[in-house]
């Protein structure tokens, strides 16, 4: 039962003084049962090949634009001040759509997938320093 979707299963054993089955967890440590927590393994294992993975790249491109406003008070012992700013990023994200429009050019896919963030953000900073 234990890794049971093994290519090509087989019990797992160690040869030597006798052959030894490999189990799951001993019974000495808590296993129930020894025959059914016997290991499977891969005999003649099936291993992957270029071909069987499909490889993507990803891209990313952004832009941001950010401001920020402060102003400053001037007082005789103690300077307070408060700013408040923005900011957004635009980012391209394709997704994995290709050719998605009707067109009467030709256009070519690459393997690469766009995938940028877009996002905003807005804050407020105030304070006080002392002399």
């Amino acid at each position: 039962k234990q890794n049971g979707g093994v290519d090509n299963a087989q019990f797992a054993t160690v040869t030597g003084a006798g052959v030894i089955r490999l189990i799951h967890t001993p019974t000495t440590q808590g296993g129930f049962n020894a025959d059914s927590d016997q290991i499977k393994t891969s005999i003649q294992p099936v291993f992957l090949a270029k071909t069987d993975v499909e490889l993507q790249e990803t891209k990313g491109l952004s832009h941001t634009v950010f401001t920020h406003l402060s102003y400053t008070w001037d007082r005789d012992n103690w300077i307070p001040y408060l700013g408040i700013g923005g900011s957004a990023e635009f980012g391209k994200n394709d997704g994995s759509d290709c050719n998605d429009c009707d067109t009467s050019c030709s256009t070519s896919c690459d393997s690469c997938i766009d995938c940028s963030l877009s996002q905003w953000a807005v804050w407020v900073k105030g304070g006080l320093s002392f002399n």
